[in-house]
């Protein structure tokens, strides 16, 4: 600054060595024109101090550092979620609409398999022996005769208990003999005897039945002995629609595979 200058107190232009206002803002000035004055120091910017040489002011928080790991690993989870979902997508829409219905050739190879096990089985029944009613025939140690077989929609008994007089169905009713030409006791039960009709449908003795059946003509689970010849009467459920009837009758061991069969005639 030059000596013997002035200047204003509010703006900072000069002014003359004799002046009481200025003549840019007309302050008034300090009369004293030997007291050098200057333009008043010009207020800091704000912003201008930086954080670190502020009095007084806490330093910035420290920003968490990501984890950009776990970040990339769940985006690759995503992606890979969506690819099989839609790998998924596509391999049922192609199987849908490749479902076809099964070929000829597998149709035959079923009906072949079937043909295959009827001839086995009629093949089996034709080594067998079969007889007509009346006619003896053996199985193992046991000789059978069917002496009579009819077909009936009603059973009936005059002192049968807790059965009823009469019972409604489709019933098959077979007399017959039981004769023991083995050499220890032999005991007569339900899978000695099946009935078949023309489909080759099974039907074993009906035990709800055994109230129709004569005390003395009730052979089942009695022990026959050796040379001995018992009458007894089995009764089956069957079909209505069911006609042609045949009676697969076995060897009462248990463990022997013998039988034969007596074709009953309706």
């Amino acid at each position: 600054m030059s000596e013997g200058r002035r200047f204003c107190e509010n703006c900072g232009r000069e002014v003359g060595q004799t002046t009481n206002f200025c003549p840019n803002c007309g302050a008034a000035q300090r009369p004293d024109p030997d007291v050098p004055t200057g333009p008043p120091p010009y207020p800091p910017e704000p912003g201008r101090i930086s954080t670190e040489d502020a009095p007084n002011v806490p330093p910035p928080p420290k920003q968490p550092k990501r984890n950009t790991l776990r970040n990339i690993i769940i985006v690759l989870i995503a992606l890979i979620v969506l690819i099989i979902a839609g790998r998924a997508c596509g391999s049922g829409g192609e199987t849908s609409s490749e479902v076809s219905p099964p070929a000829p050739e597998s149709d035959a190879k079923e009906e072949e398999k079937k043909e295959e096990k009827k001839e086995k089985k009629n093949s089996k029944q034709d080594q067998a022996t079969t007889v007509a009613i009346g006619q003896p025939v053996t199985a193992g140690d046991i000789e059978w005769t069917v002496t009579n077989a009819r077909a009936v929609n009603e059973l009936s008994q005059d002192a049968f208990g807790q059965f009823g007089k009469t019972k409604q169905g489709n019933f098959v009713v077979v007399d017959l003999l039981f004769t023991n030409n083995g050499s220890d006791p032999s005991t007569l039960t339900t899978q000695s005897l099946t009935l078949l009709d023309s489909n080759d449908r099974e039907s074993r003795p009906d035990t709800d039945t055994f109230g129709y059946i004569e005390n003395e003509r009730n052979i089942f689970l009695e022990q026959v002995n050796p040379g001995v010849t018992k009458e007894g009467t089995a009764i089956f459920s069957v079909s209505p629609d069911a006609s042609d009837f045949r009676l697969r009758v076995g060897d009462a061991n248990m463990f022997s595979r013998e039988e034969a069969y007596v074709d009953l005639g309706f």
